[in-house]
């Protein structure tokens, strides 16, 4: 695993569209080098319009995955649990998550990690836009939108209550647990871990501090 810092963005003008959704957008897509030879998928997008988005800029063809989406492949559609694409082995080039790994519930995060090992091409790339890290090992959850009945955590995580929040999981990993779930499956990616020093200067919103990129070697 290797830990690169000091990630800076140049400043720019900007619009108002341009919020801290638009700066993980553009981070991914700048570190994934995207071109019109690529297959990309968009892991866990729900309705961000970022597939779309990359298809027009650079003419790559996109494929937008969600748990919510219809099982199977549907068009550009891929619908299903992200540890087990309808995907063929190595047929992608390009992948990303945007906001979204965090949300990974029980061991999905290393089934996932496993999976897009499986479907990545030699030379393809992950991008994970925002890497949560902590220094403890954290979950943090809205449980006022939990089902009946809760959900299971892990019993070595600390838990964080934040009602009024709108998701149920989130998952903050501290060294010793990305190591232990990451680092420990890679099973030949190399992994780079980015540090954004300024993401305020771009938006006064922008929580983005870390970001995840595998290459399949």
């Amino acid at each position: 695993m290797h830990i690169t810092l000091h990630f800076h963005i140049t400043a720019m003008p900007l619009k108002r569209i341009f919020f801290k959704k638009s700066l993980q957008h553009y981070l991914a897509a700048k570190l994934l080098g995207l071109t019109r030879d690529d297959v990309y998928v968009d892991v866990a997008c729900a309705n961000s319009p970022a597939s779309e988005i990359y298809h027009r800029l650079y003419g790559c063809k996109v494929y937008c995955q969600d748990l919510e989406f219809p099982e199977g492949i549907h068009g550009n559609v891929i619908g299903g649990n992200a540890s087990n694409m309808p995907l063929e082995d190595e047929s992608v080039t390009k992948m990303a998550l945007h906001c979204s790994f965090e949300h990974f519930e029980k061991n999905s995060d290393i089934e996932f990690i496993r999976e897009a090992n499986r479907v990545l091409c030699k030379g393809g790339k992950l991008c994970i836009v925002p890497l949560y890290l902590s220094n403890k090992y954290v979950v943090q959850t809205d449980p006022s939108i939990l089902p009946f009945g809760g959900i299971s955590f892990e019993n070595d995580a600390i838990l964080f209550c934040a009602k009024g929040w709108g998701a149920r999981h989130a998952r903050f990993y501290d060294v010793p647990h990305l190591i232990k779930r990451i680092r420990n499956n890679l099973n030949g990616f190399r992994l780079k871990i980015y540090v954004v020093q300024n993401g305020k200067e771009v938006t006064p919103s922008c929580y983005t501090k870390f970001i995840a990129i595998f290459e399949k070697i």
